[in-house]
C-alpha cells in the first residue's frame, strides 16, 4: 500500500483486535502435582482480557471470580473472588505450584521476564489455615512473582476477630511473616 512504512508491515499480516467470547468448560490444569479444574468466560479487547466468569476448584478450595487482566507489557490481573469455603494452605500451595521456577541458566537469569502480578479481593464464609477453621474470611491478595501477600486480612476466630497480614516468599524454602491483632 502506498505510504506504508516497513514498521507498519513488520507487525505481521494478521492482528487480533478483539474476541467477543473465550470459554473454557471444566478444563484441568496441572503443575508440580497440583491440579485445578477451571471454567471461565471472558472477552479480549487489545491486550485486556475481561473476565466475566471464572470458576476454579482444587481439593476443598472453590473460587468464583471476575475482573480484568492486562496481558502486556506483563500480565497484571485485578480480580474479585468469592468462595463458600477456602483452604488458605492449599491456596499458597497452588500459588507455589503455578509460579514459574527460577531460571537455571545464566542466560535466562540475565534477561528475566517480568513476573505476573495478581491483585484480588477475596472473601469466604468459612476458611481453614493451619488446620484451624475461621468464619467471615476477607483479604486483599497480591501475588507478584513468587511473593504472596494477604493484607489486610480479617476473620472471626474463637468468638473474636482477627486483623492482620500475612506475607509469604515462595520457592524451595517458604518464608512467612505474620502480623496479628486479636480482639475479644
Amino acid at each position: 500500500t502506498p505510504g506504508r512504512t516497513s514498521a507498519d508491515t513488520s507487525k505481521g499480516a494478521v492482528e487480533i483486535v478483539s474476541i467477543r467470547t473465550i470459554a473454557l468448560d471444566n478444563v484441568v490444569v496441572v503443575s508440580r502435582g497440583k491440579e485445578i479444574r477451571v471454567s471461565e468466560e471472558s472477552s479480549l479487547t487489545g491486550n485486556r482480557l475481561t473476565v466475566r466468569r471464572f470458576e476454579a476448584r482444587s481439593g476443598t478450595t472453590t473460587l468464583d471470580a471476575e475482573g480484568e487482566v492486562d496481558l502486556a507489557p506483563r500480565v497484571e490481573a485485578r480480580l474479585k473472588a468469592k468462595a463458600n469455603k477456602l483452604d488458605v494452605d492449599e491456596l499458597l500451595a497452588l500459588a507455589d505450584a503455578f509460579t514459574p521456577p527460577p531460571p537455571t541458566s545464566s542466560r535466562a537469569a540475565a534477561s528475566p521476564s517480568a513476573p505476573m502480578k495478581l491483585a484480588a479481593r477475596i472473601s469466604a464464609e468459612t476458611a481453614t489455615a493451619g488446620g484451624v477453621e475461621v468464619r467471615q474470611f476477607a483479604s486483599e491478595l497480591e501475588v507478584n512473582g513468587d511473593r504472596v501477600v494477604l493484607s489486610p486480612l480479617t476473620f472471626q476466630l474463637f468468638g473474636g476477630r482477627y486483623q492482620g497480614a500475612v506475607s509469604a516468599q515462595l520457592g524451595k524454602v517458604l518464608s512467612l511473616t505474620i502480623k496479628s491483632r486479636l480482639q475479644d
